[in-house]
């Protein structure tokens, strides 16, 4: 049978009592790790936009408002735009390593893990467990619905320009890990007790910064819907191993198959090998949005078996020795 201990959890949730904890070092530290990243985001953003803007003007006639507005979204929805975007994500790295050492008192390792470190074999079961599935369910699915159509690119033009979006896509899971599931779960595990705090809060915030406000309220359901699952299994990850190494394989290995194998998002179409119907291109029954949550919690409970089961071949290995057994 397949048991959970929190033995690793709570080592892990040690690691942050070697720091400062008062109230409002937790509630400020919190607050900034959650508006950082967002805020890094739309500022590189406008810097953006006031690049392209005052580039038109000096070329030549002074540009529309809707011009400047429609180039923005061509380099927001292009491969450059989407570098960008996941390079500032990434800047998540430096704001926990900020928030860490000048409000708490304690390290950046302090945060990976309870061994202080990311536990890569783990990232890699959980990445390869991911990328197991989303063949599975993308076969599954081929049987009820024609696969997406691939794009006109070589397999060796794609993989050479997918590389550093690779790297790019390793900087930003990890760093969103490090944030939700690392600094911020760690330390209100650390000052409260209840679950629904220190994994409910972030759960809930992580869902809704996915919130497309261009896309249908059906869309949005399923994007919501599934992102809230994906955060409930990468919490289950970190929760069993007391550490982030799964779960930032887990988030790497569905962000890698979304943006570089099939996607559904515009910004991503000149990256991806297989395009799909955007989300947002039709209305969803409430019937569609359902079997949608339902394969998404399917697909999740498959990939935490293929990891926490006893007898799978990509379980992850158990590193925090029992409670009961550490007197020896």
């Amino acid at each position: 049978m397949m048991s959970l201990s929190s033995d690793a959890f709570r080592a892990y949730v040690e690691q942050a009592r070697t720091g400062r904890l008062s109230l409002w070092r937790v509630c400020l530290g919190v607050g900034l790790a959650l508006i950082l990243s967002p805020a890094v985001i739309l500022l590189v953003m406008l810097v953006v936009g006031v690049v392209i803007g005052l580039g038109l003007h000096n070329r030549g006639p002074r540009p529309t408002e809707a011009q400047i507005g429609d180039i923005i979204q061509q380099f927001v929805t292009s491969p450059s735009g989407a570098a960008v975007q996941l390079a500032a994500v990434a800047t998540g790295w430096g704001c926990i390593w900020l928030i860490v050492r000048l409000l708490h008192r304690r390290t950046i390792p302090s945060v990976l893990g309870a061994e202080r470190g990311v536990a890569w074999d783990d990232f890699a079961k959980a990445a390869a467990a991911v990328v197991i599935v989303s063949v599975l369910d993308g076969w599954a699915l081929s049987f009820f619905d024609p696969a997406p159509p691939r794009r006109d690119v070589e397999i060796g033009t794609w993989l050479l320009a997918s590389l550093p979006f690779v790297a790019l896509i390793l900087a930003q899971t990890s760093a969103e890990e490090l944030v939700f599931r690392g600094y911020v779960m760690q330390t209100l595990a650390a000052r409260f007790r209840s679950p629904l705090v220190w994994a409910g809060l972030p759960t809930v915030i992580f869902a809704l910064l996915h919130w497309d406000p261009a896309a249908t309220g059906g869309a949005n359901a399923i994007i919501l819907g599934s992102i809230t699952i994906f955060a409930l299994g990468a919490t289950l990850l970190v929760y069993t191993t007391g550490n982030l190494g799964a779960s930032m394989g887990l988030h790497f290995g569905n962000n890698l198959v979304a943006m570089l194998f099939v996607s559904s998002e515009a910004r991503y179409a000149d990256l991806s090998l297989f395009v799909g119907e955007p989300l947002s291109a039709r209305d969803w029954s409430l019937h569609e949005i359902a079997v949608s949550v339902l394969l998404s919690i399917v697909a999740m409970t498959v990939t935490l078996l293929l990891l926490l089961y006893p007898r799978s071949p990509l379980r992850m290995a158990v590193r925090i020795r029992p409670l009961a057994d550490a007197g020896g």
